[in-house]
Formats: C-alpha cells, sequence, structure tokens
C-alpha cells in the first residue's frame, strides 16, 4: 500500500483499537479514491469513508458554521445561527442529492437510512433546530457573542502538536483569551470520556505553550454536547502521565505494522469479525474475508 504520513489521533487510535481490518482500510487502502480515475473499489471505499452517523454530521456541520461565525465577527444568537446552519444544511444537501457534492472530497457525508430520503433530511434539519434552541447552547451562544473580536484566537485544522517526533492531531473548534487565559472549545457529538477528555486537553496544553507561548497551567479546555449544550471541562488534566503514555504506546502499536519504508501490507491486518454491524467496511471484509 503507498506510504501516507504517520500521525496519532483519538480517531486513529479508536479505529485501530476496534478493528485493525478497518483501521486498514480507513487510512490505507483508500489512499487515491478522490481521483476519478481510481479503481471504483478505491472510489466505493472513500466514499464510505466520508459517511458520518446523523447526529456526528449535525455536529460537525455547527462546528464549522459556529467557527466561521466567531472568527468572521458574525451574529451569535440562536436565531441568526439556527438560520445559517439550516442555510448551510440545505445547501450541502442540495449539492449531494444532485451529486455535486461527490466531487468535493473534503466535505464529510451523513449516513441516512434506507427508504424515502426526504423524511430523513427533514430530521436532520430538526435535529439543527432542537439542538440550537436549547437551553444550554443558548446560553453558550450568548457568552460567546460577548467575547471581543480581538481576544478570538484562529486555530489552524486539525490543530498539530509534536511529542518527540511523533505528530500529533487534535480538533478544538474554538479558542480565545478570557481574563488573559486561554480557554479551548470543542463542540462534540458526546462528552468524552474523562480518560479522552484528558488526552484533548493534554493536546491544547501543548499547543498554547508551543505555539502561544503560554504556560500550560494557565490553558482551560470545554467539551460542549451539541445536542443539549451539555457542558465538561476545567483547568487541569485530571492524569498527564496517563495521557501522555497513552498516545505514545498507541503510536508505538501502531507503528509496529510499518514496513521500513513507511509502507504497510494487506495482509498484516485481519479482521477482528466482531460487531461488524458497526463498520462502515462490512461489506468489504465479507467479500476478501470469506470463509
Amino acid at each position: 500500500m503507498p506510504i501516507r504520513p504517520f500521525f496519532w489521533s483519538l480517531r486513529r487510535q479508536r479505529r485501530f483499537d476496534f478493528c485493525r481490518r478497518g483501521y486498514f482500510l480507513y487510512y490505507y487502502s483508500c489512499t487515491g479514491g478522490h481521483d476519478e480515475n481510481a479503481l471504483p473499489v478505491i472510489r466505493a471505499r472513500h466514499h464510505r469513508k466520508r459517511l458520518r452517523p446523523p447526529d456526528s454530521w449535525v455536529a460537525e456541520l455547527a462546528a464549522d458554521v459556529l467557527r466561521d461565525h466567531f472568527y468572521n465577527n458574525l451574529p451569535l444568537a440562536s436565531g441568526p445561527l439556527e438560520g445559517a446552519l439550516l442555510r448551510r444544511c440545505r445547501r450541502f444537501l442540495h449539492a449531494w442529492i444532485s451529486g455535486a457534492a461527490e466531487a468535493d472530497h473534503s466535505l464529510p457525508l451523513p449516513q441516512l437510512p434506507e427508504g424515502p430520503l426526504w423524511p430523513a433530511i427533514r430530521r436532520l434539519e430538526q435535529q439543527l433546530r432542537d439542538a440550537i434552541r436549547s437551553p444550554g447552547m443558548t446560553a453558550l451562544l450568548e457568552e460567546l457573542s460577548r467575547i471581543p473580536f480581538p481576544a478570538r484566537v484562529p486555530l489552524p485544522l486539525p490543530l498539530t502538536i509534536h511529542l518527540n517526533r511523533l505528530t500529533v492531531y487534535g480538533a478544538p473548534t474554538l479558542l480565545f483569551l478570557c481574563d488573559g487565559k486561554p480557554e479551548f472549545l470543542e463542540l462534540c457529538r458526546e462528552l468524552p470520556s474523562p480518560e479522552d477528555a484528558d488526552v484533548r486537553t493534554l493536546i491544547h496544553r501543548y499547543h498554547a505553550w508551543e505555539c502561544l507561548k503560554i504556560p500550560p497551567d494557565r490553558v482551560c479546555s470545554r467539551y460542549i454536547r451539541f445536542r443539549d449544550g451539555a457542558a465538561d471541562g476545567g483547568e487541569t488534566v485530571g492524569n498527564p502521565a496517563a495521557a501522555i503514555d497513552r498516545i505514545l504506546n498507541g503510536a508505538a502499536a501502531m507503528a509496529e505494522y510499518l514496513l521500513p519504508d513507511g509502507s504497510v501490507r494487506e495482509e498484516d491486518f485481519p479482521p477482528r469479525q466482531e460487531d461488524c454491524g458497526r463498520c462502515i467496511f462490512a461489506e468489504d471484509c465479507k467479500k476478501q474475508w470469506k470463509k
């Protein structure tokens, strides 16, 4: 398989832990699938790689719109943001239905159930309305609207830090200064577990030190569940040593599959053959690993 730059992220670690075969299909077998001249099987895998469950797709869409409004000093109240979310949603879904969205390989796709399309789209729109009108999200937007524009610190996507020579990716939504202290905010599908929050907060603190020269003990991280605005977070990493070990040990386990030139061999990634119904590549495994 082609050589791809190696990095660590929570999403990558979860796929590696869930199924080695699914990990291979997601991170290696889709390479070049965006090219219209690629083999049909590669393009089909690339398409499946872009699929997200509806609540995950809605949260990603909301994070993109919130980021645009926050950093471009656009209205952050519930009403204007709801309108912007629905317009973005409808514009994308119209492009998707017409086939135009297939050409934009930077965007994820909603994994809609089989059956009539428009009822599923209406449910997506209702999810957006319910979430943005929830008391928790309304309060958050009011808070964000009071942050002065000069205190809003642009973020690279993905956010990148380095542990020794290992590249590590994070995905915070916003960064701003509050009383001189940097605060990272992540809009999530679900609130992270304590262990995942430790890793994410550690990445935020490394970025603040590497790029802003701000001591880690001044950094705050907050996690917001989009569907209701429920919040979690704090100013400290519960167990920073465990978070670093998790990253380095996970990366080391993945790196064992790399050949000296950085490529991998497909036969080194057998399927786990459990919970296949949760995997977007289940059909590939049935075809290639049938008994």
